[in-house]
């Protein structure tokens, strides 16, 4: 199964770009024209990491970023800012501030863009794994209870035994 990875911009051509450059066979690309797009889309998937643009209109993508990180579900969504404009020390810590882990000038190098987003899709890979694992062990641990709770039972109703 395809693991999503959420890119968010107002300008097409640099979702374009995003979905050309993080094209795999392993990702499927959820392109999102707005922060209230990318909050819809949020509702119905879950992501491995979000790429958000900083500077789109109505809603900027550090708001985007604020209301992601306000849901439980997506608290720990991993966010990555990416913007041409706002490259001063003061948007880059805003960006840190709003729960983004990097903060991405453009013009910026397709194998760096590559190797962030596959170290998140591991880190979710192995988050689901280690879910599914837990999920495994506790029916494995009502089953085993519950054997026993039958055991139990089968040696009370037996009474005591007359072993001399």
């Amino acid at each position: 199964m395809a693991t999503n990875i959420l890119i968010v911009d107002d300008n097409t051509k640099n979702l374009d770009a995003l979905e050309a450059i993080l094209s795999h066979s392993e990702y499927r690309i959820v392109r999102a024209e707005s922060g209230e797009d990318a909050l819809r889309a949020l509702l119905h998937n879950e992501f491995a990491v979000a790429i958000l643009d900083v500077r789109m209109p109505i809603m900027d993508g550090f708001e985007c970023a604020r209301l992601i990180r306000a849901n439980q579900r997506n608290a720990t969504l991993p966010l990555i800012f990416v913007t041409g404009i706002a490259t001063d020390m003061d948007f880059v810590f805003k960006g840190y501030s709003a729960g983004g882990v990097d903060y991405v000038i453009k013009p910026f190098e397709p194998a760096v863009i590559k190797a962030k987003v596959a170290v998140f899709v591991e880190l979710f890979q192995s988050r689901q794994l280690l879910r599914e694992q837990i999920q495994h062990l506790r029916e494995l641990s009502v089953r085993l209870h519950a054997e026993l709770q039958k055991m139990q039972a089968s040696r009370f109703l037996q009474g005591p035994s007359n072993a001399t």
